[in-house]
């Protein structure tokens, strides 16, 4: 990968006042036999919007558990000699694995490794090298996340992160005409502008959709050369897709189309420590509360101005069966 700035049970939450992350009460997501609590990253110049983003996700035991897990797959290996006599040889059990993927398998090595110990904090000098990381350079955490995602490659890492919502156009005249699409997401990009909460925010969202009203000329058309309706279009979470951990991007950062100009916006923004999202999810399906319930896991918070200042993470230490979970 290379980065550059252009380019069930229960379940996590994923959140900051840059970003959010949750995951399902109870499960084991967030559960572990070996409780482990990293002893930090090494910053190698501005690579704390890395750091922050690694560090939440090496605490919670599912992901470290598939990154370090050895995917076997058949793969086909046709021998040229051998496919022009319409032959193939067939070699089974054969691993593949991207280079983000194994420099993110050694990464969360060496972190098991110093955690057990008790070592200092892990430098990262390999997995930027090997990335194509520039570590002088201040990087979005969020971009970086979700470039790193596809990366890695490993469909059973992408799936914790991966939901979808879907976008709906419903008639109001009574004839049951209606459009929907189902849209896949790595997380849910919230409005902080005109929002004070989380829940504002997913109102604003996935809440009360916007009226297309033939009065006012947005009516709807429902097919070509159909007179224009009445019609509602919004947007509504999935309940069977939502993801085992789910991460909130909140919007800090805005552009000033007056002064051509980013900014940061730094007003007050307040979300739970356990989030319940069947509210806005379109179907009601009788399914456990589970599926629609997050518990705060970690939070990235940047502190500074836009295109400079600092990363940081509150992160939840994962717990055992007889342990409570805390933050630190």
């Amino acid at each position: 990968m290379n980065y550059s700035p252009s380019a069930r049970g229960a379940r996590l939450l994923a959140a900051a006042t840059i970003a959010i992350v949750g995951t399902a009460p109870g499960s084991s997501l967030s559960a572990s036999a070996t409780p482990l609590v990293s002893t930090g990253l090494a910053n190698l110049g501005n690579t704390c919007y890395m750091n922050a983003q690694l560090e939440c996700a090496f605490h919670i035991p599912a992901v470290r558990q598939i990154i370090l897990a050895k995917d076997e797959i058949d793969k086909e290996i046709v021998n040229d000699e051998l496919e022009e006599k319409g032959r193939r040889t067939r070699m089974s059990k054969s691993t593949i694995e991207s280079d983000a993927l194994k420099a993110m398998k050694e990464l969360i090595t060496d972190m098991v490794a110093a955690a057990q110990k008790d070592l200092p904090a892990t430098m990262t000098k390999s997995f930027c090298t090997r990335l194509g990381i520039p570590v002088n350079v201040q990087q979005d955490s969020q971009e970086f996340w979700k470039l790193l995602l596809p990366a890695i490659n490993k469909e059973s890492f992408s799936d914790l992160y991966k939901g979808s919502f879907e976008g709906y156009i419903t008639a109001l005249d009574g004839s049951g005409r209606e459009k929907r699409r189902e849209e896949l997401f790595l997380d849910l990009s919230l409005d902080v502008a005109s929002s004070k909460t989380l829940s504002e925010s997913l109102e604003k969202s996935f809440g009360k959709p916007e009226l297309l009203s033939v009065a006012e000329g947005n009516g709807w058309r429902p097919e070509k050369g159909a007179r224009k309706v009445d019609a509602h279009k919004g947007y509504s979470l999935i309940t069977k897709g939502l993801p085992p951990i789910l991460q909130c991007h909140l919007k800090r950062f805005n552009y000033d189309w007056q002064t051509d100009t980013m900014t940061k916006l730094n007003s007050r923004f307040e979300f739970p420590e356990v989030l319940e999202l069947s509210g806005f999810c379109g179907t009601k399906e009788d399914e456990d509360s589970s599926l629609t319930t997050y518990d705060l896991q970690a939070v990235v918070v940047h502190v500074g101005q836009y295109g400079a200042g600092h990363y940081c993470e509150f992160m939840q230490i994962e717990s055992n069966s007889s342990q409570q979970s805390a933050f630190f």
